[in-house]
């Protein structure tokens, strides 16, 4: 598992220095979108680990997780669609 959150962190820092060179409130967007993409995977992580193990807690920490990861990126497609209709 944490070679796969590593694989994808790499991922990630290669995208947006990429995207850091080419537009800087498009790197400030994917930045927060990855956010949201690996709490959102945390979480599923966890509740599997919670059901794996039987634990209570673990699953309703991930649930927790990931349905603020939701409401975070709905947050942010309320702001992506703010600033479209400003400009």
């Amino acid at each position: 598992m944490q070679k796969f959150l590593l694989g994808v962190s790499l991922t990630a820092n290669a995208v947006l220095g990429y995207l850091l060179l080419k537009d800087e409130d498009t790197v400030e967007e994917l930045r927060e979108r990855l956010e949201h993409a690996s709490d959102e995977v945390v979480g599923k992580v966890q509740q599997a680990k919670g059901s794996l193990t039987g634990d209570t807690e673990d699953k309703v920490e991930g649930a927790a997780k990931e349905a603020k990861s939701a409401v975070e990126d709905k947050a942010q497609d309320v702001k992506d669609a703010a600033q479209k209709a400003a400009e």
